[in-house]
């Protein structure tokens, strides 16, 4: 019998406040609370949610690009959560980054040839001839012509600056690639071509992938396994295709329904009223009870006010809500009537 498999990163408790001051005085925002995600090797998870949800944050203390208040990020089994100096250093190659912005994310002073060998330049030792080899083998894999490789990021088409960041970010052959809405800011046709081309590397090079967007339509076609932030917790998270067909969290359920393409022989368009609150004041109880249609159904139950609700797997609630199962029976209810 062969040893389960074990997850590449493992977040426990993941807790990141920031000091913020103002002219009333110093206070402590936490932008993340509590979170606990597990990503397997060659996994993609996409990680959804309203702007201000807390996502990017938490991307950033995986990276270890911030460090996190408490809880712990593990890689392999290695905890990584406050490393520093040369054993962070270490870790670098290991995780890698793509940005929204393809051209913003680029060094404008720099030729295509400079940003993909930078990395390798500054973790690995190739000579000359090496490098020029590797950036031009990066440069064939994610479909740009050789002869790019002298021009700089003005001179390219917003697809080819976030295929030049994709070839940057494999040059080190990561483990996990964190894409923060990498194709928001394309073009339709060309997100779909940046797509296709991060799914085959994915094979290519048994990567896994914590993918950020708000395209829930990007996340279905990439994603096995969706978690779901709201005010910097997760409140649901599960396959995708349960996250899409029966998601339990009121949230989760308004999120699916308010998409555009929703087929028109499902359930009603659900759209959520008010905007997101600011952590720096959020609700008392459930974050989401003062948008909740859930709650507005049930006659505002006092629950949703005064307790914060956990996902709890074992008392068959798969979300962080205090009436999740009664989520989907209303909107069988309401489809059949």
């Amino acid at each position: 019998m062969s040893a389960p498999v074990r997850p590449l990163v493992e977040v426990r408790g993941l807790v990141k406040e920031f000091e913020v001051k103002g002219h009333r005085g110093s206070g402590v925002v936490r932008a993340v609370t509590d979170v606990d995600l597990d990503i397997m090797p060659g996994e993609a998870v996409g990680l959804v949610g309203e702007s201000g949800s807390g996502k990017t944050t938490l991307a950033r203390n995986v990276l270890r690009l911030v460090e996190p208040s408490a809880g712990t990020i593990r890689l392999d089994g290695t905890d990584v959560t406050h490393l520093k100096g040369g054993a962070l250093r270490r870790l670098r190659p290991q995780i890698q980054v793509v940005f929204q912005d393809p051209v913003g994310s680029l060094d404008p002073r720099m030729s295509v040839f400079d940003l993909i060998a930078e990395p390798m330049r500054a973790h690995r030792s190739l000579s000359r001839g090496e490098l020029r080899t590797t950036v031009e083998r990066l440069l064939d894999e994610v479909g740009l012509v050789r002869s790019l490789r002298d021009r700089r990021p003005h001179e390219l088409s917003g697809g080819q600056c976030q295929r030049v960041a994709i070839a940057r970010a494999i040059s080190l052959q990561p483990r996990l690639l964190i894409l923060d809405e990498p194709t928001s800011a394309l073009d339709v046709s060309v997100q779909a071509q940046v797509l296709e081309l991060l799914v085959r590397l994915r094979a290519e090079h048994d990567l896994a992938y914590l993918l950020i967007s708000h395209d829930l339509g990007v996340i279905r076609y990439l994603c096995e396994r969706v978690a779901v932030m709201y005010l910097g917790r997760i409140v649901e998270q599960g396959p995708t295709e349960r996250i899409f067909e029966d998601a339990r969290h009121p949230y989760t359920r308004a999120l699916v329904l308010a998409r555009p393409d929703v087929d028109a022989d499902g359930p009603p368009r659900l759209l959520l009223s008010g905007e997101i609150p600011s952590a720096t004041a959020p609700p008392p109880g459930c974050a989401f009870h003062p948008r909740c249609w859930l709650r507005e159904q049930l006659g505002r139950p006092q629950e949703c006010e005064t307790s914060v609700p956990t996902i709890d797997e074992r008392a068959g609630q798969p979300a962080a809500c205090h009436f999740a199962a009664q989520t989907s029976e209303r909107f069988e209810r309401e489809v059949e009537g």
